[in-house]
């Protein structure tokens, strides 16, 4: 899973992911990942292989979910269900 980050303008907003520098993590067994040192900003979690299958988390009006990452805070995600297949 990787972090593509939000950016907006005005009242528009894209997120862009950078398979080389977006922050990600795999999870364990049972699910849990961390990501360490995520820089402060607003991110959609992208789940899967960008370069071959994956999906945004979304909402519940199926958008794409945004979280905010504060300096020096910890950014709880919670449960996050999603229905991938790769």
């Amino acid at each position: 899973m990787r972090l593509a980050e939000v950016y907006r303008q005005e009242d528009q907003g894209a997120y862009v992911l950078d398979n080389a520098n977006s922050p990600g993590a795999y999870t364990d067994d049972n699910g849990f990942f961390v990501i360490p040192d995520i820089s402060p900003g607003e991110y959609v979690l992208v789940i899967g292989d960008p370069m071959v299958s994956y999906t945004i988390v979304a909402d519940k009006n199926g958008l794409e979910k945004v979280w905010s990452a504060e300096k020096d805070k910890i950014s709880d995600f919670g449960t996050v269900l999603v229905n991938y297949t790769p």
